[in-house]
């Protein structure tokens, strides 16, 4: 194909020149308006065009795969809002604790204790122009330093194979201490993790923070949420057996970083949103900015003393998945099928009246997506 011939072609598609939105602005947002209009017009002449350009364009300009659905945004939100829920993780968790000597509700704060009941007392005493601390929040905040300590410990351990410090209760402390000792031989964890996982010995790697590492992947976790926060949520998680601490995680997919005017008071802030895709939908945008936006835009209009102003894959309903998670449980927990569960749900969960309605082809349907959705990878 002759230079000629492209030039003529583009020249046809695009009468106004290359100044003027010709090849530098071809795939972005032209070619197909263009095409459009010039078929509209002569359609011999848009065909003949094409076949000049079309052979370019697949070379020079690939198109885009279209995304597989359980790799998509909406997909990867939905495994986090059901991340208390799959068995699949829960039964990771237990496989772990399990491996690490961990015993169901094992790590308790004696609260009885006068070092404990002190700091409860002090984080709970009223204080000027602040709101009070409830007991329950005060207990989980001791809770957080008593799990982080516990993580200390145990990585001392592990690295360095002694017995380090600690104001922890001895019962405590000796649990990380014989769990810590338990990485030493990791023929007792799961397959799956075995064949990732090498001694922490002389590495400041610690190995909690290499199983954290491995759960997001087999789990397919969005690596850009798991910031400090998220993991050490996780971690709490995998030490306690709770699954309050991932509770309503979500799927933070948006980075926050304020400008500093000298060091000394914030003048703007820059919101980067990730993973955007075909999915995405004006409803998650609206979720960002009141969650995430919009505070920040306040106080920056509180802090100047002003007041403020105020599409999923086809064939595949996120929601509905959602709603259907409980007939999921219930399949894997009981190591059935789908058409099983479809058969016999009345059997193993409680329904409502909706629910009671449910054809079996519909609960077979989601099953099988689910399962795509949720099962870890080997």
């Amino acid at each position: 194909m002759t230079t000629e011939k492209i030039q003529w072609a583009l020249n046809t598609l695009f009468p106004q020149g290359e100044g003027k939105g010709g090849p530098a602005y071809l795939i972005l947002d032209k070619y197909q308006s263009a095409m459009t209009s010039l078929r509209k017009r002569d359609p011999a002449l848009a065909k003949k065009v094409k076949s000049l350009l079309d052979p370019i364009f697949s070379e020079y300009f690939p198109r885009r795969k279209y995304i597989e659905w359980p790799n998509t945004y909406r997909a990867t939100k939905a495994r986090l809002n059901l991340l208390t829920h799959n068995p699949y993780l829960r039964k990771d968790i237990s496989d772990i604790r399990n491996a690490l000597g961990l015993l169901d509700e094992q790590i308790k704060i004696p609260f009885e204790q006068k070092i404990y009941s002190d700091k409860l007392q002090l984080l709970m005493k009223p204080r000027k122009n602040q709101e009070k601390v409830s007991q329950e929040d005060a207990q989980r905040i001791i809770g957080v330093e008593v799990l982080l300590e516990w993580l200390k410990v145990f990585h001392e351990v592990e690295t360095k194979h002694q017995i380090a410090d600690s104001d922890l209760p001895l019962d405590i402390r000796d649990m990380a201490i014989k769990s810590a000792e338990k990485t030493f031989n990791t023929a007792n964890f799961p397959a799956w993790l075995q064949e990732h996982l090498t001694s922490t010995v002389n590495d400041e790697t610690s190995f909690i923070d290499k199983v954290i590492d491995l759960l997001i992947k087999r789990h397919r976790l969005p690596f850009d949420l798991y910031w400090k926060y998220a993991i050490q949520q996780l971690k709490y998680y995998l030490l306690t057996n709770n699954p309050e601490w991932v509770t309503n995680l979500g799927y933070k997919n948006i980075i926050i970083s304020p400008t500093f005017y000298k060091g000394s008071y914030v003048t703007h802030f820059n919101a980067t949103i990730t993973n955007i895709d075909e999915t995405f939908t004006s409803e998650d945008w609206a979720d960002l900015w009141d969650k995430y936006i919009k505070p920040e835009k306040d106080a920056l209009l509180e802090a100047s003393g002003s007041i403020p102003q105020g599409r999923l894959p086809i064939g595949v309903d996120i929601n509905k998945l959602e709603k259907r998670i409980k007939f999921f449980e219930a399949m894997i927990n009981n190591n059935l099928s789908p058409q099983e569960i479809a058969n016999n749900c009345s059997k193993y969960i409680d329904l409502n009246d909706d629910e009671q309605n449910l054809e079996q082809e519909a609960i077979v349907d989601s099953m099988k997506k689910l399962k795509t959705l949720l099962e870890p990878n080997d």
